[in-house]
């Protein structure tokens, strides 16, 4: 990539990523990062496709889905009585995954 991406920017592609990933089990984890670098970066991606995947996009996206069973855990443990994650919104879910990730495993986020 020519441009150097904000933590915004990437968090965006990592939740573009995370969310299909919950809905088709055969699409890779390297597949969903390049759809969500192809939705609005795609004229950054050199012709090599040489350093197309941002390395905080990859820790992200690697980290959720690693970690998937003990976030929502946690984020299950803080629901009102009878609800579950099944009951929230998809979207709702990926974006707490992806924050609690960063709260506990990226030490450089203030």
């Amino acid at each position: 990539m020519n441009k150097e991406l904000t933590r915004r920017e990437i968090r965006q592609m990592a939740i573009q990523a995370l969310f299909p990933l919950d809905f088709n089990q055969e699409l890779t984890k390297q597949d969903a990062i390049m759809h969500a670098i192809e939705l609005e970066y795609e004229q950054m991606i050199d012709e090599e496709k040489e350093h197309f995947v941002p390395t905080y996009l990859d820790l992200l996206v690697t980290g959720v889905c690693e970690h998937k069973t003990e976030l929502d855990a946690i984020i299950q443990k803080y629901l009102r009585s009878g609800w579950t994650l099944m009951r929230l919104p998809k979207m709702d879910v990926t974006i707490l995954r992806l924050a609690l990730f960063e709260m506990l495993y990226v030490d450089n986020v203030p």
